[in-house]
């Protein structure tokens, strides 16, 4: 699934995020799971797959046909809304659990999709007006006297940093490779 391959980023950009999807199953009892949210303004509704519900929360709906939703970015995909579920979502941003209705699809390429209507409603990537943000970068001072002495200390440093980062991955492998001809 798409979250297992963002597991390792903490933040991925600002339109994919690691977040927690919460659901209540069974009518009583609230689960929730990791998950790749995808922040889509072109996307008019939220949107969750068929097979993160079904490989996180053990749902499973009876058919794959519905009302239809929208087309995919290549304008090949349709998708049609099988159903609705009410969930609970966060980000590492975010200071709350913040309630959808997301149309469910059935797909495997993506877990959510947070869309247009729930990004205004919570002012998500509000455009922040009588703001100044000019930034202006110092220009470097280079003296032709110390140039190369301070070209070669630079490249030594880059070459210690990768020796030790090779150092570092060898060692993680060997800890890994114990760990399973120990287990």
């Amino acid at each position: 699934m798409f979250v297992k391959s963002l597991l390792n980023k903490p933040e991925i950009d600002i339109w994919n995020k690691l977040g927690t999807i919460a659901i209540i199953v069974n009518g009583r009892d609230e689960i929730q799971r990791a998950a790749a949210i995808r922040f889509d303004p072109q996307c008019d509704e939220d949107i969750i797959t068929t097979a993160y519900l079904r490989e996180n929360f053990g749902l499973t709906f009876d058919t794959t046909t519905g009302k239809f939703l929208a087309y995919g970015i290549t304008g090949r995909e349709e998708y049609q809304s099988i159903a609705i579920q009410e969930l609970r979502w966060w980000t590492s941003n975010s200071l709350r659990f913040h309630g959808s209705k997301c149309h469910v699809v059935d797909s495997e390429l993506f877990d959510i999709i947070i869309g247009k209507k729930t990004i205004d409603r919570l002012g998500l990537y509000k455009v922040r007006r009588g703001m100044i943000a000019a930034f202006i970068s110092r220009q470097p001072s280079i003296n032709k006297d110390t140039s190369a002495a301070d070209q070669r200390k630079a490249d030594e440093r880059r070459e210690k940093e990768r020796k030790d980062k090779d150092e570092r991955d060898r060692k993680k492998k060997e800890e890994r490779l114990r760990k399973r001809d120990e287990g």
